[in-house]
């Protein structure tokens, strides 16, 4: 008895001996490997995990001559000062209404013309569909916000020439504060749709093409096979994209609404990013600011969690 187990410890010290080598040896092996992905966690550590501790600052009556550790703790006072301030739910709504227009016409109309790409047979033409509508995305909202405010001057010659066909007095549309929800999501939707549908075209790619030949020998037309074969294929890219999109309904693009923005129209055009640049870099309010961008933290990481357990009870894959 003594003997079998003296012999099983001995197995079992030679096999935990046999595990370690293994795994030097695989370091070893892979050392290079390894190397390359420092780059990533050391990005990762200085400006995701180490800014962290700055969001403190939204807890104390921090002064830009203290430094954080030093200012007094306030508790939840700059929370008060937010949420009483007369101005933060119009720019919690103008905020999840420019996000709403986006998810409907940016994130839908990508899916809709990934479909209607990924129908084109003709690969010369589809090749070039595509790379028209990808140029866009890499324009700055710096120069698409000032090619829309040119073309919706009313001296251009575009606008004048519309204002007449339509006999009307030319008028500035940016400065009227209810078209700005319509022209900010024409511009990203222009801006992102194309970019949008990459996703899509190489999860369609990887749907069986003899789905589709079954399905025509069935009779059934490209609407049904869209339906039953091409939208349960993108399915859970389809899920994924609209919960990281959902994760950021509290927060609009700086640069797109910024480049549009003008007096005229704050009242529909002040979302929460621009407003936050106001607070904290102009008026150099630096806790109410860090309190504004830890208030929009905490719900979209609510938002996601809740969607993502919504799309687990549908019997989605989700997130986490």
């Amino acid at each position: 008895m003594k003997t079998k187990q003296k012999n099983a410890v001995a197995t079992v010290k030679k096999t935990a001996g046999v595990k370690k080598t293994s795994l030097k040896v695989y370091f070893k092996r892979n050392y290079d490997m390894y190397l390359m992905i420092i780059p990533g966690i050391v990005f990762l550590i200085l400006f995701r995990f180490v800014p962290l501790y700055g969001m403190s600052i939204a807890f104390k009556d921090y002064n830009m001559s203290q430094s954080i550790a030093d200012s007094p703790g306030v508790g939840f006072k700059w929370f008060r000062v937010l949420f009483e301030n007369p101005d933060f739910f119009r720019v919690m709504r103008n905020t999840i209404v420019l996000n709403l227009c986006d998810l409907v016409t940016c994130f839908g109309g990508s899916i809709v013309f990934a479909i209607l790409i990924n129908e084109v047979n003709n690969a010369k033409y589809k090749r070039v569909v595509q790379t028209i509508s990808y140029l866009p995305h890499f324009l700055s909202w710096v120069v698409v916000g000032g090619l829309i405010t040119q073309i919706l001057n009313p001296s251009s010659m575009l606008m004048l020439g519309i204002f007449n066909m339509l006999g009307v007095e030319p008028t500035n549309l940016l400065l009227k504060p209810g078209n700005f929800y319509l022209i900010a999501t024409f511009g990203e939707a222009w801006k992102s749709i194309g970019w949008g549908t990459i996703l899509y075209l190489a999860a369609m790619s990887g749907i069986d093409p003899g789905l589709y030949e079954a399905a025509r020998i069935d009779g059934a037309g490209k609407i049904r096979q869209i339906i039953h074969i091409t939208l349960p294929g993108i399915k859970f890219i389809v899920v994924t994209q609209l919960l990281m999109k959902i994760g950021q309904m509290m927060g609009v693009g700086f640069e797109k609404v910024f480049s549009l923005q003008n007096d005229m129209i704050l009242s529909t055009s002040e979302v929460f990013s621009t407003w936050n640049y106001k607070m904290g870099i102009i008026n150099w309010n630096m806790s109410l600011s860090t309190a504004l961008s830890f208030f929009e933290a905490v719900v979209n990481f609510m938002l996601v969690f809740i969607f993502d357990r919504v799309a687990k009870w549908l019997g989605e894959e989700g997130l986490f």
